[in-house]
């Protein structure tokens, strides 16, 4: 199995979960001097302006490299873990040069953002929307400290061994541990209101 094909099938295994609001911290890079007690509903003009432009400036900055550093990593390492498996013989060096390939093949895709607000829309929500600016910035946060920990614990492909891939991909590893999205209450609030997207909520226009 090529590099390639290895991808596209990691791609495919490799889905977040769901994980409670106890993994990371709520504190994180997201901010912003819109005060958080204000409910999405009850946003001015120049509110949703600034709070919008705030979440997609962190997107850029900082939240989606994150991110598509975590998943380049990630799938990389489990695509080794899938080559160990189908050569059980492998060596570190050849698990080394497997983790790399792939690797190279993810940075070269394009990566999805993960956190997207629309000020035309985000301040005209139904009734069913109680979140408040403190809801977004907390989840962000939520989902960038996962992240993080993921991207912390994910080998370089330089180093890889038998052992640590397969630590990596086993049940308890950090793949299973970190590979989730925050379902804590704030995150959970979100879902009802349209104009925001984390990684917790449905995309635009679902």
């Amino acid at each position: 199995m090529t590099p390639r094909t290895r991808l596209i099938a990691v791609l495919g295994t490799l889905s977040l979960g769901c994980g409670g609001g106890s993994i990371g911290s709520a504190g994180g890079p997201f901010t912003t001097s819109v005060n958080g007690s204000v409910r999405l509903n009850d946003l001015s003009s120049a509110q949703a302006i600034q709070i919008c432009n705030d979440v997609n400036a962190a997107n850029t900055a900082t939240l989606k490299p994150t991110h598509c550093a975590k998943d380049s990593h990630a799938n990389a390492l489990f695509a080794a873990n899938q080559y160990l498996q189908d050569n059980p013989t492998a060596t570190d060096a050849s698990l080394q040069a497997e983790c790399s390939q792939v690797l190279t093949v993810n940075e070269g895709y394009t990566c999805s953002d993960v956190a997207i607000c629309d000020a035309t829309t985000i301040a005209s929500n139904s009734p069913y929307c109680t979140a408040t600016v403190a809801d977004i910035v907390k989840c962000i946060n939520e989902n960038d400290a996962i992240t993080r920990n993921l991207l912390a614990a994910t080998p370089d492909c330089e180093t890889v061994t038998m052992s640590s891939v397969s630590a990596y991909s086993a049940p308890g590893g950090p793949l299973s541990t970190y590979n989730v999205i925050s379902m804590s209450a704030s995150c959970y609030r979100l879902d009802d209101c349209n104009g925001i997207f984390t990684l917790s909520t449905p995309p635009p226009g679902s």
